[in-house]
């Protein structure tokens, strides 16, 4: 069904009625497809009637399996009548899960519209910033978030900014033959700053979006407001009464986007724009020129003007996040600029003046910075768990390498989706980072505990062993060959737990 938008409070009348935003057990259906699809939705969570009939279904999958397996010779009759009556037995546990879901489900959307109901939110370190989540063992919770994240990214058809896209844009826009203007900067404390009455005013303005969406949101801010205000000092980073919304939360995100929209579409328009993008708070400009009369930073300048407009502040000029470049008066022949983990080289081609350039993609210094992090916590983990179990310390060790160094499968996800080293950043150009970092992983030394061995050879055998499994691992083999290793979801998990070692960091937000 193709369903059609009109922006900015122009509504079809019939598009409001064909789109349905109920939070309803049909639609919970939905929610429970994609997130089960991405492996989020534990069976052991779900209601013990549906976890019966998985099991049977597995008994009955494993069984059908072995038989089917078996050779033609070996398929007696009895065998081949078995075998039809299993898949009669699994067509009918299918269905069988299908109305089991459903009832289930049903029983959390009676929960969800009851006038009871209301979102809970707990706070939760992410990197340095006091962020939130809901329960997501709460199905009521998780699938009423979801939903409600559905009916505005459908409603206002907020779209997810796609990075390896942007930075691949950034390269060909930068190796254009024309002189140009960089402005590389950032939005302060981002997701706390958004005023809470002109994002209301957006969201209840929009005649597409259901009550009860709007109710949920209003009411999301609302709980922001009370968590905030039970908060310590030193984790309200940036935090105001009446701005922001729940970093951490789903909808956080997509509201974000709302808010900003008229602001990122006006300055697209601007006729000296080339390019304009924002990712999340990171904001990267190329300019063909500038209006008559103004120079780089006053530009920038009456840029950060129309942002304070909308309740938020940019980074001064002077601060790391913020790089103004002028072709016109820069006279080294490089420039420097690192954007969403990359560190971007611009080198002026002989003779040119700025009007040709090549573009070289490194790993930025942020970037190198978290992965030097997660060696030395891997190798103090080492060091502080090898007395209790030096082989179960060793494997942590080795499965952290992996982790850190490889590339991994999300078991969870049926999609089979892929990160790590490469696949996050697969653009790179120049692997001399890589070569530093194998250097600092191959000059880390570990720590054992004084009474695990009794001779001094005994001790030096195992160091050997150790340092020559560690000096295996290779970052630039692994990102030529894009190298795979095989960590179950849960051990992920574990292993990131030690790795981040930052505040009770929880990446798994909502």
């Amino acid at each position: 069904m193709h369903l059609r938008f009109i922006h900015q409070g122009q509504p079809s009348k019939n598009a409001s009625l064909m789109l349905d935003q109920t939070f309803s057990a049909k639609n919970f259906m939905n929610v429970y497809s994609q997130e089960n699809r991405m492996g989020r939705i534990p069976v052991e969570t779900m209601g013990q009637g549906f976890q019966t009939v998985v099991e049977e279904m597995k008994t009955v999958n494993s069984e059908l399996q072995e038989l089917k397996s078996l050779k033609k010779s070996k398929k007696t009759d009895d065998i081949k009548k078995k075998i039809d009556e299993l898949k009669k037995k699994q067509k009918d546990l299918k269905e069988n899960k299908q109305k089991v879901l459903f009832e289930e489900l049903q029983g959390l959307s009676k929960q969800v519209n009851s006038y009871a109901f209301h979102f809970k939110l707990e706070k939760v370190w992410i990197g340095d910033k006091m962020g939130f989540k809901i329960n997501s063992k709460n199905h009521a919770q998780l699938f009423a978030m979801k939903q409600l994240q559905t009916n505005l990214q459908k409603t206002f058809k907020v779209k997810q900014a796609n990075r390896h896209l942007i930075m691949t844009n950034i390269k060909l826009l930068l190796k254009t033959k024309r002189p140009y203007y960089i402005i590389r900067t950032d939005v302060s404390s981002f997701f706390e700053s958004i005023p809470q009455d002109q994002l209301r005013h957006t969201i209840m303005d929009n005649t597409l979006l259901s009550y009860k969406s709007k109710v949920f949101v209003n009411a999301i801010l609302k709980e922001y407001e009370i968590e905030k205000a039970k908060l310590k000092d030193d984790e309200r980073d940036g935090m105001k009464d009446g701005c922001g919304v729940p970093r951490g939360i789903g909808i956080s995100s997509l509201l974000s986007e709302i808010y900003m929209r008229d602001l990122d579409g006006s300055i697209k328009k601007r006729p000296e724009v080339i390019f304009y993008v924002r990712y999340v708070d990171d904001i990267f400009m190329l300019l063909a020129e500038l209006p008559q009369g103004k120079d780089l930073k006053n530009y920038y300048g009456d840029l950060a003007e129309e942002f304070k407009k909308k309740g938020l502040s940019l980074k001064s000029p002077t601060d790391v996040k913020c790089s103004l470049f002028n072709c016109f008066e820069h006279k080294d022949e490089t420039f420097v600029v690192s954007y969403l983990g990359y560190k971007l080289t611009i080198t002026k081609k002989p003779k040119t003046g700025w009007k040709s350039a090549d573009v070289i993609y490194c790993m930025s210094d942020n970037k190198k910075e978290r992965i030097t992090k997660r060696i030395d916590n891997a190798f103090k983990h080492f060091d502080a768990t090898n007395k209790y179990d030096i082989h179960q310390a060793r494997k942590d060790l080795v499965d952290s390498l992996k982790l850190i160094i490889g590339n991994v499968r999300l078991h969870k996800s049926k999609s089979g989706i892929k990160t790590g080293l490469y696949y996050n950043s697969d653009l790179l150009d120049d692997k001399n980072d890589l070569e530093t970092l194998n250097s600092y992983l191959y000059s880390k030394k570990v720590n054992l505990h004084k009474y695990l061995f009794h001779k001094e050879d005994e001790k030096k055998a195992y160091l050997t062993a150790l340092y020559s499994r560690i000096r295996k691992f290779n970052f630039v083999t692994a990102w030529d060959t894009r190298k795979m290793y095989d960590l179950k979801d849960s051990r992920m998990k574990e292993i990131m737990g030690w790795l981040n070692n930052e505040k009770k960091e929880d990446k798994t937000a909502l």
